[in-house]
């Protein structure tokens, strides 16, 4: 059938048949052949070769289903998105050949021990670090961005990333829908597509999965962290699937998963690693070079985190001593922002000269906004690489850079002013311990520690190790993920160097024990645990495969008249039962009976919480005009308790609030309720009680409260929130005159 002025041909497999039929249809027509495939799984290398060599083979082109099957294209309902789409899946034979020399790539990299949600950990890992969200999107073609060339151009965008998913999903027996819709109500109703992701089923569970999250995240080229699958309430708040699409109704399809479980799995999955896509070489004004290469990008307190392992450029062209340090500058897109820019810059050149007015038009209305990038590279060079930067960051023993801040000159209001910001309290609070380590026969490596980890009764150190190696004449940077039973981050034996972590060694026992060690003895000799062996022999991901307890189901948002009904229903009690003094009862206040259904629990918890501190509190047989709902005392002071508690610790230990301190104690504290995490964050804005839950609705609900205008039975009393935090001040006070005075603690529970 001629489908978009091609002649399409579906088939599975390209065979003779087939290729005379393709090369006596060119013969004796003028349309190009589309031959249609289901995914890449059924066209080879050897296939397109094969293609190659028919008469007119510039005229054949590959079209890959995907996600844009006909049944997509067909029920559009604007014709926009049928034009946008038609082409998009349609490749010429080189573009294929380069797509699957892409995906071969990716696969090369699967353990077969993986399972199903560890290969799918994989992709999602891969895709983050090789390809970037398009610097350009806006103005660039439909079918560079929302197709598979996103594989070989390395950027794209929302419907790129989701269909590359798709496809390496459904080549590797993953259940796995593209899935377009739009990011809020407004935009659905006006039936716009505006945004694409997918849904992977696991285990029969829904699994939303958006590798750009959201816009503002993916336009700043931020993509999603795994622990972003483990909220489907947030996903189901920004994500309207399209009237067509097969699963709606997300509140009752959707699952997630637990987000420490999927931490582990993925810093698991992602342990070994080649880095060739993100190393950048610098040279600074006085000559000297170096070399950095991006190897990680962290969440912290909302805020991403760059992890560069930084080298001197020797005279020799070897590399000097790897050392880690770490920005919230993303070089690798804004170096790939600046080589858009420039190429932009030549093609505007081109049109002018051409006097193609149009075009040039055209391109100065893409290079818009951009006039910041000239000049980035001299400052990341003589301002964020600078000696002086660094040598600061290693006295600090923090490794942190800061970020290149630049604005407009108010002079003039064109050129730039540059500087370095460094927070150092972000920086101290969020530093690793990192040992770099020179062998005997010259090489060296940055060790870094990652914690420890708990399997099957064993615990073990886990590090990362990065090291620059040469293989086929090319310097490349390795990165091996390695256990040991002891901690070796600042043991100075030379046997650690040169034998417990000489290259061959560790090349070896990531492919024997995935990466386990050992530990190096007083006496110098190789040992290891038996049960740790065999636990890491056996296959390390055996014991993390995906358990029916790790799913999150959707959990429906409390409204105010609900809250009001759990606290009327349901006492919260904190006792001590002679072991934890933080245990927790939820009672039945008309039974009696102690509530054992978690999802109960979390519902009674929320409420409760979210009651006492919204700033419109007040106790039982209280009548304040405006509000509208009331309850007991002790459960009352029972959960200020928690709080005050995790803000009293804090003091006790370090002498002032200390807010990443306080962000753990809520999370150990309210361990078992589902918005902790969610809570611990709002703390880390705000130390005062009384702004905690306010600041969670509205990261909740932001455009619900509008502070203008009150909302019943949601009351905001300014004046009284700074009343209550001019206690919250005293208290912190008496707090540490007590704590001078050397005298016991005792926690005065908050009152108003």
């Amino acid at each position: 059938m001629v489908k978009y002025n091609y002649y399409r041909i579906s088939t599975s497999t390209v065979d003779d048949k087939l290729l005379k039929y393709v090369e006596n249809y060119l013969e004796n027509n003028s349309n190009n052949v589309a031959i249609n495939f289901k995914n890449t799984s059924f066209v080879s290398m050897h296939d397109i070769e094969l293609l190659e060599r028919l008469k007119n083979s510039n005229r054949v082109f590959i079209r890959i289903e995907g996600g844009y099957d006909d049944s997509r294209v067909n029920n559009y309902t604007a014709d926009i998105y049928v034009n946008m789409h038609k082409y998009d899946n349609i490749y010429s034979l080189y573009e294929m050949k380069l797509i699957l020399k892409e995906i071969n790539k990716i696969e090369q990299g699967i353990n077969s021990n993986w399972s199903t949600e560890q290969k799918l950990l994989y992709f999602i890992g891969y895709l983050k670090e090789k390809i970037i969200y398009h610097p350009f999107f806006e103005t660039a073609p439909s079918k560079d961005i929302r197709s598979l060339r996103g594989l070989f151009s390395h950027k794209t965008v929302c419907a790129g990333y989701a269909m590359i998913l798709k496809e390496l999903c459904d080549r590797n027996g993953i259940s796995c829908q593209y899935v377009e819709g739009a990011c809020n109500k407004k935009d659905s109703e006006k039936g716009w597509l505006t945004h694409a992701w997918n849904i992977v089923n696991l285990n029969g569970r829904n699994i939303p999965i958006d590798l750009t999250w959201t816009a503002s995240k993916s336009k700043s080229g931020k993509l999603l962290d795994v622990g972003d699958l483990a909220n489907v309430n947030e996903f189901i708040r920004t994500h309207i699937p399209g009237q067509y699409e097969k699963i709606q109704n997300y509140e009752k399809n959707l699952t997630s998963i637990d987000g420490k479980y999927l931490r582990v799995v993925s810093s698991l999955i992602n342990k070994d690693r080649t880095f060739d896509t993100s190393r950048f070489e610098g040279s600074r004004k006085d000559g000297t070079r170096y070399s950095v290469t991006l190897v990680r990008e962290e969440i912290i307190e909302n805020e991403y985190l760059y992890a560069y392992v930084y080298q001197r450029i020797l005279n020799d062209n070897t590399y000097s001593e790897p050392i880690i340090f770490y920005s919230k500058t993303n070089i690798a897109l804004t170096l790939s922002r600046l080589k858009q820019k420039r190429k932009l810059e030549k093609e505007l050149q081109d049109a002018i000269r051409k006097g193609d007015t149009k075009k040039a038009d055209e391109y100065r209305t893409m290079l818009k906004g951009s006039e910041y990038l000239d000049g980035i590279e001299d400052r990341i060079d003589n301002l964020l690489f600078s000696k002086l930067n660094m040598v600061n960051a290693l006295k600090r023993r923090d490794y942190y850079l800061g970020e290149i801040k630049s604005k407009k000159n108010e002079k003039d209001g064109t050129s730039y002013v540059d500087s370095i910001l460094v927070d150092l309290e972000f920086g101290e609070k969020n530093k690793r311990e990192q040992r770099t380590i020179k062998r005997n026969d010259g090489t060296s490596f940055v060790l870094e520690r990652w914690g420890t980890i708990h399997i099957d009764g064993c615990h073990v150190y886990r590090y990362r190790l990065f090291e620059t190696v040469k293989e086929n004449n090319v310097y490349i940077l390795k990165q091996n993920t390695i256990f040991t039973d002891e901690d070796i981050i600042n043991d100075y034996r030379e046997g650690i160097a040169n034998d417990f972590l000489s290259r061959s060694r560790i090349e070896r026992k990531a492919k024997e024990t995935g990466g386990y060690l050992g530990f190096y003895s007083k006496e110098g000799i190789r040992t290891y645990n038996p049960n740790t062996n065999r636990v890491f022999k056996e296959g390390i991901y055996n014991y993390y495969r995906i358990k029916p307890d790790v799913f999150r189901d959707y959990y429906p948002e409390l409204t105010f008249e609900d809250m009001k009904r759990m606290i009327k229903v349901y006492d919260l009690v904190y006792y001590d039962d002679g072991h934890n003094r933080y245990a927790e009862k939820i009672v039945n206040k008309n039974t009696n009976e102690v509530i054992t259904d978690e999802r109960i629990k979390k519902q009674v918890r929320f409420s409760y919480l979210w009651l006492n501190c919204a700033g419109n509190k007040h106790y039982a047989n209280e009548e304040i005009p405006g509000y509208s709902y009331a309850f007991e005392v002790d459960s009352a002071q029972s959960v200020f308790n928690v709080i005050n508690r995790c803000i009293t610790d804090s003091i006790v230990k370090f002498g002032t609030i200390k807010p990443i301190e306080v962000y753990e104690s809520v999370k150990k504290k309210c361990g078992n309720y589902k918005y902790a995490e969610e809570i611990a964050v709002a703390m880390l804005k705000s130390t005062s009680t009384i702004n905690i839950l306010k600041d969670f609705y509205f990261m909740q609900n932001p455009s619900s409260v509008n502070m203008e205008a009150p909302i019943e039975p949601l009351i905001f009393d300014l004046d009284a929130i700074a009343r209550r935090k001019e206690e919250l001040e005293r208290q912190k006070s008496k707090l540490m005159e007590i704590i001078e005075n050397n005298n016991q603690v005792e926690m005065v529970p908050y009152t108003r």
